[in-house]
């Protein structure tokens, strides 16, 4: 409690004495504490008085230009039109071992292969709104411009993703990706699965690059491009004696250190880790990576979900504990 016969010599600034009890002293002590309070609104005491310490840059954790690998390695034409048309040549003609013939014999005729192959343009487009309020206030940041900046990462994430895995025959506006156009082969050959086993052996790169370089494709396996976990398998498992030096450090060449190149009888091969080839910890229903546009969008929720059990065929490629 504060003794009553102290508080004449408050006026001239002089210290006062005083007793309180420990109820009071616990007021006392919260009162004077600034807290963790965030929201100004509710903030007390010593709360009140605290200044707002407010970092004076954006801190960002979004993709920037280096996430775009695939793109970034494509080179890039202009479409003049809204279908684009170029001649592949497949073939120089004839068969093997068919221009043998004799001194005076007829010589059969042959021409190469060649075919016209068409691809239809499509759109990648986005539009940004930000309010006149918006423009006017300060910010740590000029709105418009991060709009803008974050409207041109939409269209380069999207052009990554779908060049992996877009597919015109589920959405008509999308393009064909690679997963798509090797699909359309029809050749079986042409793809090599792992069957959920991890990428950790240089087997499966080199019947690829085998495949690549064979007759009738006649290719130079340049790329490997893969997902992140699919990297890790590379640079935890890979025997040194596949690994490929890039800059000439045998570090690189040591198991546990990254795998930035693989070394095949046809080649060297560059890996290539994509954020936008999707791994297991991405391969989620749509309703859970974006549940906002799931929840305002009736385009993403089917009319009727039923779950029937049957049993795998006998030509089903799933295991048992991958059930």
């Amino acid at each position: 409690m504060l003794n009553p016969g102290m508080l004449p010599n408050v006026a001239g600034g002089q210290v006062i004495a005083g007793e309180m009890s420990m109820g009071e002293v616990g007021e006392l002590k919260k009162a004077l504490e600034a807290g963790y309070g965030s929201d100004v609104a509710t903030l007390q005491g010593a709360g009140a008085l605290r200044i707002q310490s407010l970092e004076k840059t954006m801190l960002a954790t979004i993709q920037e230009n280096k996430h775009f690998a695939l793109f970034n390695e494509l080179a890039k034409t202009n479409a003049t039109a809204t279908v684009d048309e170029w001649t592949e040549q497949s073939g120089v003609g004839g068969f093997l071992g068919g221009s043998t013939n004799s001194e005076t014999g007829v010589i059969a005729g042959s021409q190469g292969q060649y075919n016209r192959r068409v691809g239809l343009v499509k759109y990648l487009m986005t539009r940004r709104e930000v309010s006149f309020v918006s423009t006017l206030q300060n910010s740590i940041v000029e709105a418009e411009a991060v709009e803008a900046q974050n409207g041109a990462l939409q269209l380069l994430t999207d052009a990554e993703f779908l060049s992996f895995e877009g597919d015109s025959a589920i959405v008509p506006t999308e393009f064909d990706g690679i997963y798509s156009q090797i699909a359309s082969l029809g050749d079986s050959d042409h793809i090599i699965d792992a069957a959920g086993e991890p990428l950790n052996s240089i087997s499966a790169i080199d019947q690829a690059a085998a495949l690549i370089t064979g007759f009738g494709n006649f290719g130079t396996p340049t790329h490997l491009f893969m997902s992140q976990l699919n990297q890790s398998d590379f640079n935890t498992h890979l025997d040194p004696a596949f690994r490929v030096s890039l800059n000439g450090s045998s570090q690189e060449l040591m198991l546990g250190a990254p795998v930035k190149g693989i070394s095949t009888s046809w080649g060297d091969i560059k890996t290539i880790a994509d954020v936008f080839i999707r791994d297991e910890r991405q391969q989620k229903p749509f309703e859970v990576d974006f549940p906002m546009v799931a929840s305002q969008n009736v385009l993403f929720k089917p009319a009727t979900l039923t779950a029937v059990a049957a049993a795998g065929g006998a030509d089903s490629k799933w295991k048992a504990t991958q059930g």
